[in-house]
């Protein structure tokens, strides 16, 4: 029994090291399967620039309809690695000040209202890495364009003008990360909604603006 137990005791300390063969060294790296997902949300404000022949009244050329104001836009998605993909919601005003006091006598434009709603589902890549992370991306959706003027206190709608287009949103901007979960989004996008405007003044064709958007975001 002496010699047996002396026996186990010898085979376990000789398999005690073998058995450290197959443990990971405690500097090796794990190896993960997939880059880790972050869920993130940010909300902004924006201004859009209406470029192109479309934007000046059809009356007097001069004097555009679609001058800048502050619109809001929510974007929600996924970073991978240095993918994002999401969905981005988008709200741009217009002044029409512009056209207000056009016409004469009972033709006289004494109101106006312009602005636009968008739908986009986005996808985009990180040029870098660090606090500082420029990309480029691309959106793709709906716009929908809603105006009115109004004359002698009847409103004028341009439903029949202004129809629901597919948007085509090239976009490039930076975010600044202010804390691990914390960024401020910048973003310059150029809108191209086809075959937007239908007869309006001499012109029929393309939406497109300009939309410069900032704001704050949150990773999860």
């Amino acid at each position: 029994m002496k010699h047996l137990a002396l026996f186990l005791l010898a085979l376990t300390a000789a398999a005690a090291p073998a058995a450290d063969v197959y443990r990971p060294s405690d500097g090796e790296p794990e190896v993960s399967a997939r880059p880790e997902s972050t869920f993130r949300i940010a909300l902004s404000v924006n201004t859009a620039l209406a470029v192109g022949d479309w934007k000046a009244h059809p009356i007097e050329g001069d004097r555009t309809m679609f001058g800048p104001l502050v619109g809001v836009e929510l974007e929600a998605g996924w970073v991978l690695g240095r993918l994002f993909y999401g969905v981005l919601g988008r709200m741009s005003a217009y002044d029409t000040g512009g056209v207000v006091g056009l016409g004469e006598g009972s033709g006289e434009i004494e109101a106006a209202h312009a602005m636009s709603l968008a739908a986009l589902a986005t996808v985009g890549l990180y040029l870098g890495d660090g606090r500082v992370r420029p990309w480029v991306g691309l959106g793709v959706g709906v716009e929908w364009m809603i105006a009115d003027e109004e004359i002698e206190g009847v409103v004028f709608d341009f439903d029949n003008v202004f129809l629901p287009a597919l948007t085509v949103s090239p976009a490039v901007g930076l975010d600044f990360g202010l804390s691990e979960n914390l960024y401020v989004p910048l973003r310059v996008s150029y809108d191209f909604s086809l075959n937007q405007v239908q007869g309006y003044g001499d012109y029929s064709g393309h939406g497109q603006d300009l939309v410069v958007a900032a704001g704050i975001g949150l990773g999860l």
